[in-house]
């Protein structure tokens, strides 16, 4: 390098006159763009797994699962978000009665029969909290906000939810699609890993009163703390 071209900041002198970033800002200019794509990757991620969440709640099937699938083509979508853009995607299909395809978005986690994987585990969660904490506080934007140890993340379900969540999104599909003992093993394996859910509850309810057990129905309502039966009085 000739006489000259660095100053005596260390900074690379352009020869047409101008002074150059010197190479740790240049490094630190780097890491901050990297940070800033991190942030609108999250941001993104939210905005249309909410966007999603609401058309399917106004009824815009097609404008949900649009914004489904335009959420799972995001380069590194997190496994979280990846679950609910199938989630969503699978509710819009159904509701625009096109099971089959709904029934493929859910099947992306079979791994054999009726077996389905964790979507996602509690160290995706962790780390993904992390990465949002980490780079919300180095751009000075919120102040941190890892959850205290022994805290779980709010932000999502527990994995094993997830993964009961989708045996009963299974269930109602298989059961759109006529196949009703199929439906009642997803129903049933929904229940044992979210005994409390009234959703899963009321998908076995559902299918035990389509194959005409009606007593297993009444016997499981029984059992959920959120119904409660009245004696009928004939006189009212």
């Amino acid at each position: 390098m000739g006489t000259g071209l660095v100053n005596s900041n260390g900074d690379i002198k352009d020869q047409r006159g101008g002074t150059s970033v010197s190479p740790a800002t240049a490094a630190s200019i780097s890491d901050y763009e990297d940070i800033l794509r991190g942030e609108r990757q999250m941001i993104m991620q939210a905005v249309l797994v909410d966007l999603a969440f609401t058309e399917l709640e106004l009824g815009n099937s097609l404008k949900a699962l649009s914004t489904a699938l335009s959420l799972l083509d995001l380069p590194q979508c997190s496994k979280m978000h990846a679950f609910l853009g199938h989630i969503y995607a699978a509710e819009a299909l159904c509701y625009l009665n096109r099971p089959k395809e709904a029934a493929e978005h859910l099947s992306t986690y079979l791994i054999g029969g009726n077996n389905i994987e964790l979507p996602y585990t509690k160290e995706d969660c962790e780390q993904w909290q992390i990465k949002r904490s980490t780079d919300t506080e180095d751009l000075n934007m919120v102040s941190k906000i890892v959850p205290d140890e022994g805290q779980e993340d709010f932000m999502f379900l527990k994995p094993d939810e997830a993964r009961g969540s989708l045996y009963t999104n299974l269930a109602a599909v298989l059961s759109m699609q006529g196949d009703l003992e199929q439906a009642s093993s997803c129903a049933n394996l929904a229940l044992s890993i979210m005994p409390d859910s009234l959703e899963a509850i009321l998908m076995t309810v559902y299918l035990d009163l389509k194959r005409g057990s009606t007593e297993e129905a009444i016997a499981k309502l029984k059992r959920c703390s959120h119904v409660s039966f009245r004696p009928s009085d004939p006189k009212s």
